[in-house]
């Protein structure tokens, strides 16, 4: 397991930062809150683990034992991330290039820092140097199959490059023979190519993908260079579907929701049917109808029963009933937020004076 220690002497962001870590790994990763350099550094060998420190370099510049600490931290070969505005990093090279570090500018974005923590937790795996699948145990836990995978659903090529050099380095590192990397990467994007037709709904050409691997010996760099034009090429043929299976997509959901409002509907079900993965539909969904699941279904379900207590004598518990509200309480409250008036007080307004 991972040690991973965030030193910021600033209470808020401290949680800003453990939140997002806890979000990401939850307990995958040994988090060690720390104010000060010294106390990271007092406490790293409490814990049997690798160790990686996230510091602010605000830390470094009020304190010259803080530096001091920390190129006792880097010299023990602790990996470190430090954090800096672009002047401070430029004003202490020493701390950013000494040893084995990296360096985010504030404000750290999610997306710059998780792939450096990943490559943190693939470096301290223990693998089977001759392990052939070694994506089931470098990416079970860790979802770098599904960061990717996001990205480039969300058109974001250099982000899933940059999962994806992270899983090169990794394999580089721990795969002792170039043989067992490439067979370690053809799996992997044989695994990534059937997640995105699934979720892309279109034809990957696996033919091209496999011809990636001619040759025993490909450096890392070539490699890299190939996967960047194996995804973008995916993106080409996604982008030039995209309007018409947008269209036909925001259909399909229309028809489905209009003819099952009344059930007990979820996002998880809907994605189902329509074979899609929950997470890529929970995206789609926003993106066809700009509103989330619940918001969209809550204005068909309400739509409904307004057009039932105008057009006919049902009770009010009767409509909510048939228009997936089995709880009446519940169907007066949705309404009322909505319409400003409970049930019965709408059909006054709208057909005339008329009892529950």
């Amino acid at each position: 397991m991972l040690a991973l220690f965030v030193i910021h002497d600033d209470k808020k962001e401290r949680h800003a930062l453990c939140e997002l870590l806890h979000g990401v790994y939850g307990g995958m990763v040994h988090i060690v809150v720390a104010e000060a350099v010294r106390e990271a550094l007092d406490r790293v060998h409490e814990l049997p683990a690798s160790h990686l420190v996230l510091v602010d370099m605000d830390q470094l510049e009020v304190d010259e034992s803080a530096v001091a600490s920390m190129l006792q931290i880097k010299q023990a070969g602790l990996g470190v991330i430090v954090m800096g505005t672009p002047e401070q990093l430029l004003r202490m090279p020493d701390i950013v290039a000494y040893g084995e570090s990296s360096a985010l500018r504030k404000p750290v974005r999610r997306d710059d820092l998780i792939p450096l923590i990943d490559q943190a937790m693939l470096r301290a795996e223990t693998l089977d140097p001759d392990q052939a699948d070694a994506p089931a145990a470098l990416y079970p836990h860790r979802g770098l199959l599904d960061r990717i995978q996001r990205a480039l659903l969300d058109r974001k090529l250099e982000c899933a490059m940059c999962y994806a050099n992270t899983a090169l380095d990794a394999l580089y590192f721990a795969l002792r023979t170039p043989k067992a990397v490439l067979q370690a990467v053809r799996q992997f994007l044989l695994q990534q190519a059937d997640a995105f037709e699934r979720d892309a709904h279109i034809k990957v050409n696996i033919s091209a993908l496999l011809s990636m691997f001619d040759g025993e010996d490909i450096a890392q760099p070539v490699l890299s260079a190939r996967i960047r034009a194996l995804y973008a090429g995916w993106l080409a043929d996604m982008n030039g579907l995209a309007g018409d299976r947008i269209r036909r997509t925001r259909q399909d959901i229309e028809a489905y929701i209009r003819a099952n409002y009344a059930r007990n509907l979820s996002l998880k079900t809907i994605a189902r049917e329509l074979h899609f993965s929950e997470p890529y539909f929970s995206r789609l969904f926003f993106r066809c109808f700009q509103q989330n699941f619940i918001a969209y279904l809550t204005d068909v379900r309400l739509r409904a029963a307004s057009a039932m207590l105008r057009g006919s004598s049902q009770g009010i518990a009767e409509t909510g009933a048939a228009v997936g509200y089995p709880d009446a309480n519940y169907f007066a409250k949705v309404f009322r937020k909505a319409y400003g008036v409970c049930p019965s007080e709408y059909r006054r307004q709208n057909v005339g004076v008329r009892g529950e």
